[in-house]
């Protein structure tokens, strides 16, 4: 490993799209190491905000906004860490020699939960939890006699949990309680997931036991 001084013009420097509180342990654990450490978020003074080298609020999901910071940095390393950004301005610096973890592609594919679950179960054929894409009450409903209770409702696309619910009894009064359909309005679909004993896949909450 080569290890660096931080701020300085030779500093292996690592960008964080998306700075909470994952994003803070992997600033904290990287300046141990003497790397440089720039966070980037939505809104002033997120957490990794607070213990990077530089900081940055902007519109994440605007990919001028996006690629503006990355080209003014110049990071050796760019880490994505939540999903509400531009994965256009991703693919473009990936193509301008910048290196994004672990690739614009793989991380195209993971933000959008609809994607990476169609990826794994259907093109892969990887074993998964059981899901149904949903876009109003009554499919949610339809889709909670497939999956059977309990089961899991998120939006497609979320941060740090926002959005997620799960379903315990058949009496469901959704309007009032299911937060993804309000998170989702902007977008196509919500997931519903399975919930098993024996599964626990990366695409799914895993186990819960009543």
């Amino acid at each position: 490993m080569h290890f660096t001084t931080p701020l300085k013009s030779n500093s292996t420097k690592i960008m964080l799209i998306g700075s909470g509180e994952l994003g803070k342990e992997v600033v904290i654990e990287a300046t141990r190491l003497g790397i440089e450490t720039v966070a980037v978020d939505s809104y002033p003074q997120a957490p990794a905000h607070l213990v990077a080298n530089k900081s940055y609020a902007i519109n994440m999901k605007n990919k001028e906004e996006l690629l503006e910071v990355i080209r003014r940095e110049k990071p050796t390393f760019i880490l994505p860490e939540v999903e509400a950004l531009s994965i256009d301005a991703l693919i473009e610096a990936e193509k301008e020699g910048f290196c994004v973890i672990p690739n614009a592609d793989a991380v195209k594919k993971t933000m959008n939960r609809k994607n990476i679950r169609e990826f794994a179960a259907e093109k892969l054929g990887l074993k998964t939890s059981g899901y149904v894409f949903v876009k109003t009450l009554e499919e949610l409903k339809e889709a909670t006699k497939k999956l059977g209770i309990p089961c899991v409702v998120k939006p497609v696309m979320s941060s740090s949990g926002h959005g997620q619910s799960v379903i315990r009894s058949d009496h469901l009064t959704m309007r009032s309680r299911f937060s993804p359909f309000a998170m989702a309005k902007r977008r196509s679909f919500v997931s519903l997931s399975g919930i098993s004993k024996k599964t626990v896949t990366m695409f799914s909450v895993g186990s819960l036991f009543r």
